[in-house]
């Protein structure tokens, strides 16, 4: 339609608009969280034990473990409160509080005293400064410590928190019919359901099956009161920095009351294990939905993490280090979740060793990566408690864990094998069978093994692999399951027919891409980061995320090659200097403080974990596929692959002086293979010889 004499020729448009009109959402009050970190200088925690003293003198004891856990959880929240103030809510967290009080001074200085408001911009600048560098510094320490306990989730959470990535929840989810929640009321109760349904589940339905009997020589378990001493090492393996329960009590308070709280919460336990009864506070967590993959509407792609009250944490380290030991003598070799001394680098190593075997030697296997659906929060309580009773479990324990009854975690247990029939890291399970019916039989077994536990295997996430690439025909429960080329097992990418690692280098060099680029505006490209501690960062964040697993990996050429050049367009971009500047390669890692390559780094990754194996007893799981021969009937393949682990071990001890069954001996020595793995990328490596001549080496560079 034309439009009202405006002089223009435009035409005048109508329309329909639908809009759907919200309130402002007003951010609900939040109780303030305690800054427990003030509490690590030795003035404030010695004032805060003083006044934790004091509030005890006029606290008396109490029968009751709610009133006696409700007296000792205010105590540390009231003594810790003038000591620790509230976090402020600021977006730069290497501000110091000292340095937001000046801010604070300056800014009324400025309409009185210009020239008092100078003198303290001049001195906000330098402590700022100083507090940039000191928190850079800090990060790169914490990380270098994560990264040589291989604490990859910490490594991952940090890099998240610098890019300022954050997982939050989606407030459009979906109910259960898959129509949207409308209102905040409706949401909380879709997340209700969502929880309740999986936390309170009915009991598995299926006939009984009774838990395997093992014969095994009885373990002597103590139901005794806890002493002293076990309570001061449960209070002291807290870790720090976790988010508190009910009570916002943190570990860094526990820790700071010292000798003044640990006789209090001493006498608290004892109650509790004379009493059969835990505090109910203990017992209620908070549950933070947490993201993991797909589409974020969908509930069923959250995972629930609960904040448990960290005093109640004490509680259960005590009883969880009194199960720990006996249960290690029981458990079979090949579950290497939650155990010490084992990791996913055993569970890997493995795996490639085994695949390794069968491809060289023409041999089909069929390989099933069993997942089950939440595993950990299905179990069945009372399946549970059979299975502790048959394992001799002291009543005692049985009863106070029936009290504390949370998310708990169990194994399957099968009957044992000299040979490996099957991987386990936790619920991260891999089976092995010869032909696709034993296969089918061995998922038909755990499967009904598992039922009355509340465990279900997950047909739509279980996949089948061969090692030859043949198609393979696996059912689960009448479900076939889909056959895949390759597959990520604990975080490592396992591919068909390939014994050379080159799918997972090409996987690690993408994530480690894609880490690098989230710090290149906070990290690389600032000028107010020194060097040292960006290459203190790029060591201990982007060199784990880009070497994981690579202590198993079969490299052929090109793959190093594609490493290497990774590491120097980091190197490079660290330095902000471009391949037009005609700099090389040499001249770049010698700035950037004499960076070794990749290659030097593998062969020390890969040879320190050589010497790991051959000092492990012969039952371990990564020394059964390294060192017991094939069977007598298995040939090599003619067209088989030429490199394999060991061949590359070998060729990397020669530049040691060293064949492999030299290294074998030396490595038996744990501090003389430390010194030979330090003297890689070095002119001389006289170690390996003074040893074997039977005379002390010299004291090496590195």
């Amino acid at each position: 339609m034309r439009g009202p004499d405006c002089g223009s020729d435009h035409y005048l448009i109508r329309a329909r608009l639908r809009l759907k009109l919200h309130c402002a959402k007003r951010a609900a009050p939040k109780s303030p969280r305690l800054d427990w970190r003030q509490l690590a200088n030795a003035d404030r925690r010695q004032e805060f034990q003083l006044a934790l003293s004091n509030r005890f003198a006029q606290l008396a004891d109490s029968d009751d473990v709610d009133e006696e856990e409700q007296k000792i959880a205010e105590a540390i929240i009231d003594s810790a409160r003038p000591l620790c103030p509230p976090i402020r809510c600021r977006t730069q967290l290497w501000i110091s509080e000292e340095c937001l009080d000046l801010v604070a001074k300056r800014k009324k200085a400025k309409l009185v005293d210009f020239e008092r408001y100078r003198q303290l911009n001049r001195d906000i600048r330098r402590m700022m400064k100083r507090d940039r560098e000191a928190y850079w510094d800090q990060v790169a320490h914490d990380l270098e410590e994560a990264a040589s306990r291989h604490e990859y989730r910490t490594l991952y959470r940090t890099l998240r928190d610098l890019s300022g990535k954050s997982k939050s929840i989606n407030d459009n989810i979906k109910k259960a019919d898959g129509t949207f929640v409308r209102s905040m009321a409706e949401r909380l109760q879709r997340w209700k359901e969502f929880f309740d349904g999986l936390y309170n589940h009915d009991p598995p339905q299926g006939p009984a099956v009774a838990p395997p009997v093992i014969d095994l020589p009885p373990v002597l378990m103590s139901d005794a009161e806890p002493t002293l001493e076990e309570v001061k090492l449960a209070v002291y393996a807290l870790k720090n920095g976790k988010s508190p329960g009910l009570d916002q009590v943190a570990a860094e308070g526990i820790k700071a009351g010292g000798d003044t709280l640990l006789p209090r919460l001493h006498n608290l336990i004892k109650l509790i294990w004379r009493l059969d009864k835990v505090p109910t506070r203990w017992k209620k967590a908070i549950i933070i939905p947490i993201h993991k993959k797909g589409d974020s509407r969908e509930c069923n792609n959250y995972r629930g993490i609960s904040l448990l009250s960290v005093v109640g944490k004490v509680f259960m380290k005590i009883l969880q280090s009194r199960l720990q030991m006996p249960r290690e003598q029981t458990s079979r070799e090949e579950q290497a979740g939650f155990r010490p001394g084992r990791g996913c680098c055993d569970q890997i190593f493995a795996l490639r060793q085994l695949v390794e075997r069968y491809i060289r030697y023409g041999q089909r296997t069929v390989i099933a990566f069993i997942d089950f659906k939440s595993a950990f929060d299905c179990i069945d309580w009372t399946v549970l408690w059979r299975t502790l009773e048959a394992d001799h479990v002291p009543p005692k324990i049985i009863s106070l864990l029936k009290s504390a009854v949370f998310n708990g975690r169990l194994g399957v247990q099968f009957a044992d094998d000299q040979f490996v029939t099957d991987l386990m890291f936790a619920d991260d399970s891999a089976i092995f069978a010869q032909d696709d019916a034993g296969a089918t039989d061995i998922l038909y077994d755990i499967a009904r093994h598992a039922r009355p536990y509340g465990l279900k295997i997950s047909a739509e996430k279980t996949k089948v692999m061969t090692t030859d690439g043949s198609p393979a025909i696996v059912y689960l429960e009448d479900v076939h399951l889909e056959q895949v080329q390759k597959f990520k097992y604990l975080g490592s990418l396992i591919q068909e027919k390939k014994i050379a690692a080159t799918a997972d280098i090409h996987s690690r060099i993408g994530q480690a891409t894609a880490a690098f680029a989230s710090l290149r505006r906070c990290v690389w490209r600032k000028s107010n980061v020194i060097l040292s501690t960006k290459i203190r960062l790029y060591r201990s964040m982007i060199l784990p995320i880009l070497l994981y697993g690579s202590e198993t990996w079969v490299i052929l050429k090109q793959d190093l090659n594609k490493l290497e050049v990774f590491q120097m367009r980091c190197l490079r971009q660290i330095l902000q200097v471009s391949l037009r500047d005609r700099i090389s390669n040499n001249e770049i890692r010698h700035r950037c403080h004499d960076q070794p390559s990749i290659d030097e780094q593998i062969q020390r990754r890969q040879l320190r974990w050589f010497g790991h194996v051959c000092r492990m007893s012969d039952h371990r799981l990564p020394h059964r596929p390294l060192w017991r021969q094939c069977p007598d009937h298995w040939r090599i393949r003619r067209d088989a692959p030429k490199k394999i682990w060991v061949k590359q071990i070998e060729h990397d001890l020669k530049s040691r002086r060293l064949n492999f069954e030299q290294a074998k001996t030396v490595a038996t020595d744990r501090q003389a293979w430390k010194k030979i793995v330090g003297e890689i990328g070095t002119p001389a490596a006289p170690t390996a010889v003074y040893w074997l001549r039977g005379r002390p080496s010299p004291p090496t560079a590195s």
